[in-house]
């Protein structure tokens, strides 16, 4: 669903996907008016921001107000209630966040698999992953099949279907083939990728996993 207000949204970021990958597909979705910004010099920037990380979206409202807010997943279902991607009732926006709970889970064996600060964090982050992505595969596999129609819920896109197609394209760019071959996920992306809102905003930022 387009924005039907007139705000103006700052994405504050790395110039990576990492964390931001999915507000970026959401607000690209809600048609939004939004940039980006990225630090210059983080050490100094840093405590400007609410919790000293990113990464951070601010709305510049149309009376001339700002709003900051912080923490991924936060600004993550901050613009899909905005832009109706939180399914079409309250059974579908549960069963939406309990799929997003297991890609969440994902996403932090992966940064700890990869940035952990020790060998043994690193180690731990590797049977996190290889724990999360099994439950994955059998439980929101069984989902998708049973859905049938490339969506996890109902028949219309949602935040889980973006977050899904963020980690698995994340994880082809870093070479996983993890989910490679399974039916449901093969569909999820096709689906996300011929939507007529984001499709082509997804498939040219393709490059930007390879980074």
């Amino acid at each position: 669903m387009p924005s039907t207000d007139n705000s103006r949204y700052e994405l504050y970021y790395w110039p990576a996907t990492g964390r931001a990958e999915v507000s970026r597909l959401l607000l690209q979705y809600g048609k939004a008016n939004w940039s980006e910004r990225h630090p210059t010099n983080w050490p100094e920037e840093k405590p400007s921001t609410p919790f000293g990380c990113l990464p951070v979206l601010i709305e510049h409202r149309e009376d001339g107000s700002e709003f900051q807010l912080a923490e991924s997943h936060a600004i993550e279902r901050y613009l899909a209630r905005k832009f109706d991607l939180v399914g079409s009732n309250e059974r579908e926006a549960a069963l939406i966040d309990s799929f997003a709970e297991g890609w969440a889970a994902l996403i932090n064996a992966m940064v700890q698999t990869r940035f952990g600060k020790t060998d043994e964090a690193k180690e731990a982050g590797k049977v996190s992953f290889k724990a999360c992505s099994s439950e994955i595969i059998q439980y929101h596999e069984k989902q998708l099949e049973k859905n049938g129609n490339g969506y996890y819920v109902g028949s219309k896109l949602s935040l889980v279907d973006l977050l899904a197609y963020n980690m698995l394209q994340s994880l082809k760019g870093v070479g996983s083939k993890v989910f490679d071959g399974i039916s449901g996920f093969d569909k999820l992306i096709e689906t996300v990728e011929s939507d007529s809102t984001i499709g082509s905003y997804a498939r040219e930022r393709l490059s930007a996993y390879q980074a």
